[in-house]
């Protein structure tokens, strides 16, 4: 996220502590950090998942297959830096 001035100047780089810094940092560094975690978490749960009922059949004896064929994919996208106006 970059903040700017009234005459569209970038302010972000001059913040140097406090609480709009902490903010700043959460949305540009952390968020997109954690969010890349998550998305490498849910494909190992889903490859894990995948790979116990690969061969599966249920009580009929039906081949069960890939769950994640059945569901949604597990994908969360960072979001888009935003510009906002001091």
């Amino acid at each position: 996220m970059v903040l700017e001035d009234s005459q569209g100047n970038d302010v972000s780089q001059g913040l140097q502590s406090g609480s709009l810094k902490a903010i700043l940092n959460m949305t540009s560094s952390v968020m997109p950090a954690t969010v890349a975690s998550l998305n490498q978490l849910a494909q190992s749960f889903a490859t894990a998942v995948n790979g116990a009922l690969e061969g599966g059949v249920d009580q009929t004896g039906i081949p069960q297959g890939n769950l994640q064929a059945k569901t949604c994919s597990p994908s969360v996208r960072p979001m888009e830096p935003q510009r906002r106006s001091a």
